[in-house]
């Protein structure tokens, strides 16, 4: 028997209010070193029987069924996949940075460690996606890519939409080179940002939402800075301290029955 040492996990109450999903993130227990296996989502290093264990209880206590969570082969774009089947049977699907669904007995699952989880809900179809957004699929507008393949494929309206989005790396931390300045100031000439050494990734991903037409007091952005708080992994912040390793967080989003 693994004894699994307590993790938090953060919530959206604009997510919760609506009564219609199971979600959450997952944190890091406050104290375990930074390269510790405790809590670690991700079977990329480590012992996966761990992670396993950590994946159901984290589950479980979402209410979710660890059989039915499904996540992308996550590789920093923009490319968005439907789910259109329970995941016992193909839990790792092909590459993508978001998953969208209307299926009632799949959770949409991804990984993150200072990229941004960006959770959506269309509450009259209703319907799901679930994004990863680093700087990368940010400035490729996949929060935006996510919204469109909920239209095309599920009939999604904006204004119907509720989006969270999730503890991730703040303005305060996310300090960046005049190239990647440059990709932004590229990618979004006349949104009203400010693009200088350091990118509030929230508030350029909630921007790029409001133009699609989900309406503001639909938009909750998560205060959490993944770098700045003991409560997160943040890949940044092992590097910055010389570790070759971090663990991961899990998003994890499910429609209710």
């Amino acid at each position: 028997m693994i004894a699994l040492r307590p993790f938090p996990v953060f919530s959206s109450p604009l997510l919760q209010e609506s009564g219609l999903v199971h979600h959450g993130v997952s944190g890091r227990p406050i104290g375990c070193p930074e390269d510790c296996v405790e809590a670690n989502m991700s079977f990329d290093w480590g012992d996966q029987t761990v992670a396993t264990h950590y994946r159901s209880d984290f589950a479980e206590r979402l209410g979710v069924e660890t059989s039915s969570i499904v996540l992308p082969r996550q590789v920093h774009g923009s490319d968005v996949l439907v789910v259109a089947r329970r995941g016992h049977d193909r839990p790792f699907l092909g590459q993508a940075d978001g998953l969208v669904t209307a299926q009632w007995d799949v959770a949409l699952g991804i990984l993150v460690a200072d990229c941004i989880p960006i959770f959506l809900l269309d509450r009259a179809t209703p319907a799901i996606g679930l994004v990863h957004a680093g700087w990368r699929g940010t400035v490729a507008g996949i929060a935006a890519k996510a919204l469109g393949v909920m239209q095309d494929e599920c009939d999604t309206k904006p204004e119907n939409c509720i989006v969270w989005i999730g503890p991730s790396i703040g303005v305060c931390c996310f300090e960046v080179g005049p190239e990647v300045t440059a990709e932004f100031q590229n990618a979004f000439p006349r949104n009203g940002i400010e693009f200088g050494d350091h990118i509030d990734l929230k508030q350029v991903n909630r921007q790029i939402l409001l133009s699609k037409g989900v309406p503001d007091d639909q938009i909750e952005i998560s205060p959490e800075c993944s770098y700045c708080s003991d409560g997160f992994f943040s890949h940044r912040r092992a590097v910055h301290r010389g570790l070759e390793r971090t663990g991961r967080m899990m998003g994890l989003l499910a429609l209710r029955r």
